[in-house]
Parts: C-alpha cells; structure tokens; sequence
C-alpha cells in the first residue's frame, strides 16, 4: 500500500511493498548501501537506485496521479489497484443524497465480487447507474480505468478484499502518526528531526498492527503475482 503523511517540511511517503500481516512492519531487501526508501519532497517517492525489489509488487493508491507516476517509475511492472472507498466517496460527492443507498449498495457487491467475471458485472451494474443519474459521476468512474478491478484479475480469493481493495490499513498508521508528531511545536529544517519524528511514530503505530483479515489467504496472492510476472515476461519476449 501507498501512502502519504503531511508536515511542516513537506510530504513524506511510506510505500509497503507487501501485505501487512502478522503484526510486522512489510519491508524491502536493500543493498549494502542500507539507504531508505522513506523521503521528504513536494511530489513523487525517491528511492534509491540501488534498491533491490524481490517481488512482485502490488500497490494499493488512493488515486494520486503523482503518486502513482513515482511508484510506476521506480518499481516498473507494479501492478495498481484504486482504492474503492476513496472512489466511492468521490462518485458520492456527485450524487443526490437519494441515489446514496443505492450507490453504496453497488459498491458493495462490486466489493464482494469473486473473481473478475463478477467483478465486471457489478461494475457494469455501477457504470449504468451513473450513466442515468450524473455525467460527472460516471467521469469519475471511468478515470479509475482497469486499475479499479486489478485484484479481481488476480483471481485471488474475496477475502482478501476487505483490506486490499482500500488504503485504509495504512491510513489507520498514519492517524497514529499524527496524534504522534502533532506535539511538535516547532520543526528544525536544518536537522533530521521530521525523519526521526517520522520514524518513531511509526514504529509506535506498528504496536497497534493486527493480522489482516484473510491473511490466510496470501500465498493465493503471491502465486497470482508470479504469474503475473511470469506472463508479463513472455509478452516482453515474443515482442
């Protein structure tokens, strides 16, 4: 999952390439280097050139294009899954108050959706909806393009759903995170003491980490991954 945590000294991002499960922070194999993945800037995660991924990754964004065009450009081949709760909240904020329940209604069997012959089904259901009811709406649903149903093309199985199809996992880090560093009055540019702030904070939020539900689940995930890979790599090869 990726995410994002505002301070005085600018926009700090933590990207997880794996699944949280077993109350443990994810983490990356790095190089000897031992640089961080974690930076400060205006608009797109820094990583070290040197980073070594090991895995096929999974990102889970809340529709930041700058975002996303950071992760697509230091971890080629990521595969992206919108967050379903911010586009629903987004396609809400078009809507009648009339038209809530239904729409909610919708979302939620796109979310219990197995597989991605379901999947499109119930976000054809949400696409005539919309086409009915407001022009901007519909925009907005069509601007998740196929990134809004990448999980369901996994195949994995729907219990995975309740935490891979949101941010919310790491946005619960980062409320932790802001009742953390919001004690400081006063940040020091000239020292390392947002990164440190940035650091402790987290490492207390990871107190609070639980087992996702489905963890059980996650080998299906990683195998769909490989797979993935293993046919994104054949294409490349008979190009």
């Amino acid at each position: 999952m990726s995410g994002g945590q505002h301070h005085r000294r600018g926009h700090s991002v933590l990207v997880s390439p794996q699944p949280v499960h077993g109350g443990h922070t994810p983490t990356i194999t790095r190089s000897q280097s031992g640089e961080s993945i974690l930076r400060h800037g205006t608009s797109e995660v820094i990583a070290d050139p040197t980073l070594v991924v090991e895995v096929e990754l999974l990102a889970i964004l809340d529709g930041s294009a700058a975002l996303q065009k950071a992760v697509l450009k230091h971890f080629p081949g990521t595969l992206v899954q919108r967050c379903l709760v911010h586009k629903e909240r987004n396609i809400r904020g078009y809507l009648s108050a009339r038209h809530w329940k239904e729409s909610a209604r919708l979302f939620k069997t796109l979310r219990n959706a197995q597989g991605e012959e379901d999947a499109l089904d119930a976000a054809n259901e949400i696409e005539c909806f919309l086409r009915k009811r407001n022009a901007n709406a519909l925009a907005s649903l069509e601007e998740a393009g196929e990134d809004l149903l990448t999980l369901f093309r996994l195949e994995v199985p729907n219990t995975l759903h309740v935490t891979l199809l949101s941010t919310n996992a790491i946005e619960n880090s980062f409320k932790n995170l802001r009742r953390h560093i919001g004690r400081v009055a006063r940040w020091r540019q000239e020292t390392d003491q947002a990164d440190r702030w940035l650091a402790s904070g987290l490492k207390l939020a990871e107190k609070t980490f639980r087992r996702i539900k489905g963890y059980a689940d996650i080998p299906h995930l990683i195998k769909a991954l490989e797979e993935a890979k293993r046919k994104e790599k054949a294409a490349e090869e008979a190009a």
